[in-house]
């Protein structure tokens, strides 16, 4: 058919055409884009078919509000802004469809801003539609080799290459800007991927655990399918229960949600959903300004990336540089390590040239007839910044220096008068731009800068006692007109309230209006801001305790921003984020050094300190010094205030801190408080842990059989349901994997080999039941332990080269060197002395760093029995003298019986040997450690067999021997049963 198209807007319009309308809606909402999204694909459902019908007229706020979003009658379009938002979105998802799976549509479907009632026109005459760069974008100059570079990135990470890329520049430079140019190019490129972005915060740098990944991960989930929420719901629940409403909630998820998720579980399952994501389609992770980022989201970043390096995976990273060296932060040990390994590369951003300059101002101003100096003047005064050269050339136009006269663009006035107009720096243009806001924007804006880099036109609202409406009309001119902020999206709050969340769009923005503030007024706003954001968040104001703290802190009510501070460290604490936990303590401590001393504040301090703990012990180590000083401080905390309950956390912790230290009489002296004050309290938690302390304490200073009864009476207490967040709370390790692995080293030393091997086998499975790795870890390291002295050396090395694979992956450094030690004796012991001995002399150096004497007797008895194996009998012998000076020193005795039978092994002199023997089998025989007894008697036997003494050695030997029932296929028994075979054999 020839002729125009008719008008598809047109009351008169055709059949065909009103056909063709309805057909192109239903193809909007069947796409990948639409499907999911319920409420807009009704919007936009009920708006196409009113206006086809000839009722566009009447699409009305309150109209929607009632027949598509189901409001009440009562609904107030002033004060709830939910149609607006939802019509955003419509807006949005339909740039989205025609940018890819509607490109090609003969008819495209636009609802202006403004308006309710859609706009139809048909495409391009070649039937092709293409969405253009918006005019930002074309403004975007002497960027193209970042862009380039960013999408060779993401090409060569679609192909299974994952990388991490890190974009680098000064503030203004643009890293942002570029960033997600690329990423609505893949949109707009028709680029099936998913899309994830989270932002790093200045205000809360430090101490909000995973604060830009819980914000990728909400975005993500946001525009996702139901699919992918099923996905992350299965293979991340721990982040599912952070992320998702509670109402979303399944069963299994709730269960998630109450289990205290350690580091290694997030890594591994944030891990585990991104690679199942990107079997699906390449992922992009967008992290913004990493400079602020706190240490947990670091510490997963490395994790990951260096899993994902065989994945469809790309992360992109920006940060200033001068602000991520000079903070020493952690992030530039992590990008050397990642880039020393190939999977790391930075793009660094430049300032622009003045050909950028010129290119500018011709997309800026068409056809401008500026003088030719003009450019070289603004590049000068700019020096390349791309935020203070369009700042600039906005503050001209707006002081009317630059203007349009007759079609085209001048300067007005002379160039030496112009310069004298220019700001400075890029902070006193900021400062400029500000100025020119009328007073109700500025106070809008200054309120905002004080809830943060992101913020609530809800909390606005309530905080200048404005509407909702009005607030959000503001906002967007103030995005669209002045260019101050940008809409991230819609949000429900906690109590169900609709928001609108956006940011500033440069954190120089918010900065210079915060700064602005005069005490009294910032104190004031801050007060408002943390009130509104606590009516909001009710019960649920621990997921912005951090957030809560700084402003009350800055209000300077530091009785509330103490509490908070206590609410962030434990949430933090609760997610295992201990860096952060220890900064929000710390800084808690602080604002409660601001109060008066009294009864009060000393509980408050209490609570802080036992926060502070646990968290030091974490990333400090059990045994530094600045542990004991907390503890210590807590112990008399309790003795001012009298918190019984609160005395038993306190001093378990001193326990673990003297445990590390090696000093076992305080050790027991504490252990046997823990148990009393558990009985007094009738608390089986409390009793569970002081059996544990205990049996632990027991066994390292010799009293075996002690020992034992303690684990026995542990593991009759233990209850996984009840106390596996013991493992969090109080030590790291799950207190039933724990008495498990405990007495099955003890049943070794008593002398049931057999049924120690079973209990140690009960620990690792129990701890894969209840999917905890750093239990695990610790049970396939005392499972070597226990296969060493059984000299079993390949079994030794099979479980000690599992929990090494295991600690490293999960990211536990702590029991590496005890591992790697246990490692490298199955080594010597296979034939690989070089290789082994080497190896144990560098796990010992790590754990004496490590501790300052626990079980360093028992690693230098392995190192002494590998070097006497390889004839290095003086090094042996100097392991043995220090190992025994350390027993005398610490009294630790539970390896002093072999310590000695090892000595004697390596005396020159007969008698010397046959006395170390004897003291050995005297201290077995006392502790009632049968195995060592044993050893001692083989060791003696075969020196009196030398000497001629073959009844003596048939005495010593066969009597212990007779006494074993089980364990007759270990080494030990093997070897003392054909040494008795040949004493008989000698006496017939």
């Amino acid at each position: 058919m020839g002729g125009v198209n008719p008008d598809p807007n047109s009351q008169s319009r055709p059949v065909a055409v009103t056909s063709l309308i309805a057909a192109s809606v239903e193809k909007v909402l069947c796409s990948r884009v639409f499907k999911t999204a319920g409420s807009l694909r009704d919007l936009l459902r009920f708006t196409v078919h009113e206006t086809i019908s000839g009722r566009g007229d009447e699409l009305k706020e309150y109209l929607l509000a009632m027949a598509v979003l189901g409001k009440e009658d009562s609904f107030d379009p002033k004060a709830d802004s939910i149609v607006r938002a939802q019509m955003r979105r419509v807006r949005e998802h339909l740039r989205q469809y025609y940018a890819t799976e509607g490109r090609h549509d003969p008819i495209v479907i636009d609802i202006p801003k403004g308006s309710y009632v859609p706009r139809f026109r048909h495409a391009a005459v070649d039937g092709a539609f293409v969405v253009s760069p918006g005019a930002e974008e074309k403004l975007i100059v002497g960027r193209q080799q970042e862009l380039a570079d960013l999408r060779s990135a993401f090409e060569s990470a679609a192909a299974g290459h994952g990388r991490l890329v890190c974009v680098s520049g000064e503030p203004g430079i643009g890293k942002t800007t570029v960033v997600e140019l690329f990423l609505r190019g893949l949109e707009r490129s028709g680029t099936d991927c998913y899309v994830a972005r989270g932002r790093c915060s200045e205000r809360l740098a430090g101490s909000e655990a995973y604060l830009p990944v819980l914000e990728a991960l909400d975005t993500l989930l946001r525009d996702a399918d139901e699919s992918v929420l099923r996905l992350m719901s299965a293979a991340a629940p721990a982040w599912y229960a952070q992320i998702a409403p509670p109402a979303d909630h399944r069963a299994g998820d709730r269960a998630a949600a109450g289990k205290v998720p350690l580091p290694e579980r997030l890594k591994r399952e944030f891990v585990a959903f991104a690679k199942e994501m990107s079997d699906r389609r390449p992922v992009v992770l967008f992290l913004d300004d990493v400079h602020w980022a706190d240490a947990s989201t670091v510490d997963l970043v490395a994790y990951a990336a260096a899993r994902w390096v065989s994945q469809r995976i790309l992360i992109v990273a920006a940060y200033r540089p001068a602000d991520l060296y000079a903070a020493d932060h952690p992030f530039v040990r992590v990008k050397l390590e990642l880039t020393g390994h190939g999977i790391c590369g930075e793009i660094a951003m430049p300032f622009l040239s003045r050909g950028d300059v010129d290119r500018y101002l011709a997309r800026r101003f068409p056809e401008h007839h500026f003088p030719a100096e003009f450019s070289a003047r603004i590049h000068d005064r700019t020096e390349g910044n791309p935020l203070f050269m369009a700042d600039l050339a906005q503050f001209l136009r707006q002081r009317g220096v630059l203007a349009e006269q007759a079609g085209r663009w001048v300067m007005v006035g002379q160039l030496a008068d112009v310069d004298r107009e220019l700001p400075e720096s890029v902070r006193s243009m900021v400062e400029k731009k500000i100025s020119q806001l009328g007073n109700e924007d500025r106070a809008l804006l200054v309120t905002a800068s004080v809830e943060g880099c992101e913020f609530d036109s809800a909390v606005l609202s309530a905080v200048l006692g404005t509407n909702a409406a009005d607030v959000e009309e503001r906002l967007d001119v103030l995005e669209s007109i002045h260019g101050l902020v940008a809409l991230v999206g819609e949000a429900e709050l906690p109590d169900r309230t609709f928001t609108m969340r956006y940011r500033f769009v440069h954190v120089l923005y918010q900065n210079a209006l915060y700064a602005s503030l005069q005490p009294t007024r910032k104190a004031s706003l801050s007060t408002a801001v943390a009130e509104a954001l606590l009516a909001h968040y009710g019960s649920e104001r621990a997921a912005i305790a951090s957030a809560l703290a700084m402003l009350f802190e800055a209000a300077r009510d530091f009785e509330r921003a103490v509490d908070c501070f206590l609410l962030a460290a434990q949430h933090a604490a609760r997610l295992s984020a201990n860096k952060e936990a220890v900064v929000l303590a710390r800084r808690g401590l602080g604002a409660l050094a601001m109060l008066p001393e009294t009864g009060q504040r000393a509980q408050h301090e209490l609570r802080l300190q036992t926060a502070l703990g646990p968290a030091l012990m974490a990333t400090k180590g059990i045994g530094a010094a600045e542990v004991e000083t907390v503890y210590v401080r807590a112990q008399n905390l309790c003795r001012q205030v009298g918190e019984t309950p609160q005395l038993f956390t306190v001093m378990f912790g001193l326990y673990q801190y003297w445990i590390a230290r090696g000093d076992y009489q305080t050790c027991r002296e504490l252990a046997e408080q823990l148990l009393a004050l558990a009985n007094k309290l009738e608390d089986r938690a409390f009793l569970l842990l002081a059996h544990n302390s205990l049996g632990n304490t027991l066994w390292l200073t010799g009293d075996i059989v002690g020992s034992i009864a303690h684990n026995e009476q542990a593991i009759a207490i233990y209850d996984r349901r009840q106390h596996h967040a013991l493992a969090t709370l109080y030590s790291g390790w799950d207190p039933g994997v724990a008495c498990r692995y405990g007495l099955a080293k003890n049943l070794w030393i008593v002398g049931y080999p057999d049924r120690a091997v079973r209990t140690g086998d009960e620990a690792i499975a129990l701890a894969r039941e209840i999917d905890h790795a750093y239990s695990e870890v610790c049970a396939l390291v005392f499972s070597a332990l226990l296969h060493q002295h059984r000299r079993d050396a390949r079994r030794t090395r099979q479980q000690a080269e599992a929990a090494i694979a295991l600690a490293t992956n999960m990211d536990l450094p702590t029991w590496l060197p005890w591992a790697t030690a246990l490692r490298a004796w199955a080594l010597v012991e296979l034939g690989q002395a070089g290789e082994g001995i080497g190896q144990l002399r560098e796990a010992i150096a790590r754990w004496k760093t490590a501790t300052a004497g626990c079980l360093v007797p028992y690693f230098l008895a392995l190192l002494a029995e590998a070097c006497a194996a390889t004839g290095d009998t003086e090094e042996a012998r100097t392991a043995i003298a220090e190992a025994l000076a350390v027993t005398e020193r610490t009294h630790e005795g539970y390896m002093e019986a072999e310590l000695h039978r090892l000595n004697g092994e390596l005396q020159i002199d007969a008698a010397a040997a046959e006395a170390c023997f004897h003291q050995g089998i005297m201290i077995a025989r006392r502790q009632n450690a049968k195995s060592f007894e044993l050893r001692a008697a083989i060791s003696l036997s075969r020196l009196y067999r030398k000497q001629g003494k073959h009844a003596a050695a048939r005495d010593t030997l066969g009597p212990i021997c007779a006494w074993f029932t089980e364990g007759f296929d270990t080494a030990d028994l093997k070897e003392a049963g054909a040494l008795l075979e040949i004493l008989r054999a000698d006496h017939r």
